[in-house]
């Protein structure tokens, strides 16, 4: 009995078409960051305000933290007046069906916004919101999605710019330029000690 091994051709944008890691609730969190990052500056932005205050009763896990958390909650509610609207839709090309509130028209409240705060309040239902970051390079700002518990800066160039800012790495570096400046110096005696000789 013989085995017949089928081979499949690809295309060369099929093979391209490698989608990077998607980690739970990063997909959903997309619009809160954007919304997040648009707002840089603004200190009286509700929903970094709010995104903090949970962070905060996150870290305090006491009831007083709650109740200042649902209190502010029930304040851009009522400033608000939301109002929401539940969506079934058909996705074709993933043949599945979603769900989804869609904010209804407000002038308080835009819709990036209402959206932004919807994505807040389902992270936070699922434990997810404190994968919501500010990235810890100092003048950055820049909000992310931690894919990682460890995670503290939005791209590695941050990461290596906080890193060699450390004195630690100062010190390392310092010493690391000395040793080779040292044998440097100690290459051009032995090759002038050559030429002396050869001369």
């Amino acid at each position: 009995m013989s085995r017949e091994i089928k081979h499949r051709s690809y295309t060369r944008s099929q093979v391209h078409d490698v989608r990077a890691r998607i980690y739970i609730g990063e997909e959903s969190a997309q619009c809160l960051i954007e919304w997040l990052n648009s707002r840089k500056g603004n200190k009286t932005d509700r929903i970094e305000k709010l995104l903090r205050l949970l962070l905060e009763a996150e870290r305090s896990d006491t009831l007083e933290a709650s109740y200042k958390l649902n209190g502010q909650i029930a304040d851009i509610r009522h400033s608000l007046n939301l109002r929401f609207e539940p969506r079934l839709a058909f996705l074709p090309d993933t043949s599945s069906w979603t769900f989804a509130w869609i904010p209804l028209g407000n002038k308080a409240i835009s819709r990036p916004e209402a959206f932004a705060l919807l994505a807040l309040l389902d992270l936070t239902s699922k434990g997810l919101a404190s994968r919501i970051r500010k990235c810890q390079m100092p003048g950055c700002n820049q909000w992310f999605w931690a894919r990682f518990e460890h995670q503290k800066f939005h791209a590695t160039s941050c990461q290596d710019e906080a890193y060699h800012s450390t004195p630690a790495w100062k010190a390392k570096r310092a010493a690391r330029m000395r040793e080779l400046r040292k044998e440097q110096r100690l290459r051009e005696q032995r090759e002038q000690q050559l030429h002396k000789r050869r001369e």
